[in-house]
């Protein structure tokens, strides 16, 4: 059997990479779930947001792979998927779905089960983007879901989701900083009855860039 790869080290990596099974990591979840839990209510919607992002970072398991030159996966090990469920919470009968369905399969535990069913639906039951956004469409877009007109994927993304726009190769962090505080400079909090809620939103975007 060929192996592929210009050396032993990248040989492993890629055997690492293409090998491993594809999984449910439910610690992004577990994490966010309970800092809301606990904070819900005491913040601003976008001050909230930054605050999770903070104690995500800050308890993430980092995964420092033997032989990795970039160190890191979005997930606690190789091919680990975090779930998020402010935007579309997974029901028990979808985390038994993706695991085992033959194509595009994501695998799950019986413990991710447990708890997905005992944590992490019962606080975010109507609380996500997806019930939100559902909840306000027109009976005509229902019927237009239910006959497979939209799927899944256009239902919660926007069709260049996965694809970077111009200025991810034009602007820097630090440029993107400059221009937030420019624009929270030009706040006109006198006559702008919108001014507290749009420094709301800078805090925001500036405390993602400064993580």
């Amino acid at each position: 059997m060929a192996t592929h790869g210009m050396n032993e080290r990248i040989q492993k990596l890629r055997d690492i990479s293409v090998n491993t099974p594809v999984h449910i990591d439910l610690e992004r979840a577990k994490i966010e779930t309970d800092f809301y839990r606990e904070n819900d209510g005491k913040y601003s919607i976008p001050v909230m947001r930054a605050m999770v992002l903070k104690e995500y970072f800050s308890k993430k398991t980092l995964y420092f792979g033997d032989g990795e030159l970039i160190v890191g996966e979005k997930g606690k090990d190789p091919q680990a998927s975090p779930t998020f469920p402010e935007l579309c919470c997974h029901s028990e009968e979808d985390m038994i779905v993706m695991s085992d369905r033959k194509l595009v399969s994501f695998h799950t535990t019986v413990e991710d089960r447990e708890l997905q069913k005992k944590e992490i639906i019962p606080f975010w039951e109507g609380r996500t983007i997806r019930e939100k956004i559902l909840a306000s469409m027109k009976p005509e877009w229902h019927e237009c879901y239910e006959a497979g007109v939209f799927t899944e994927f256009m239902e919660q993304r926007g069709p260049g989701h996965t694809c970077g726009g111009e200025k991810v190769f034009t602007t820097g962090y630090m440029d993107y900083k400059a221009k937030i505080k420019e624009t929270m400079d030009k706040l006109d909090w006198m006559n702008d009855p919108e001014a507290y809620d749009k420094n709301e939103e800078k805090m925001l975007w500036i405390s993602a860039v400064m993580r």
